[in-house]
């Protein structure tokens, strides 16, 4: 992992669009001097600090596509959205061991915000 994990994005749920990068800066303490945080209608989504098979990066609230692997030829795919998990107190991924980085394996086809359509798809 590297220092990615420390970015983060932000999706503003009334205009339905993410805010500008590099708007938001966690380092410049901009979110301490602003009551962001504390309105339902901004939604803060941090980075894994890990890049897909394509080199983007994944975020918290990102659809991404994969495989579990093939027998006979069959492949078994899967569409995952990456979340926080409360108990393990980290961001998780499919089979992902924090000793390891599969993240290679995995596609990012978009996020749940402006692309809810993939997860239906999936199902």
């Amino acid at each position: 992992m590297t220092n990615d994990r420390f970015k983060f994005r932000v999706w503003d749920t009334k205009a339905k669009v993410y805010m500008a990068s590099g708007s938001i800066d966690i380092r410049l303490g901009i979110f301490s001097t602003s009551n962001l945080l504390d309105t339902p209608r901004f939604r803060l989504e941090q980075c894994t600090g890990l890049k897909d098979k394509n080199g983007h990066l994944i975020y918290e609230g990102d659809i991404i596509k994969g495989s579990n692997g093939s027998i006979n030829g069959q492949e078994w795919g899967f569409t995952h959205v990456v979340k926080w998990n409360d108990e393990l107190h980290r961001i998780v991924l499919p089979d992902f061991d924090p000793d390891e980085d599969w993240s290679h394996y995995y596609n990012v086809i978009g996020n749940i915000h402006e692309n809810p359509e993939l997860l239906k798809e999936s199902k």
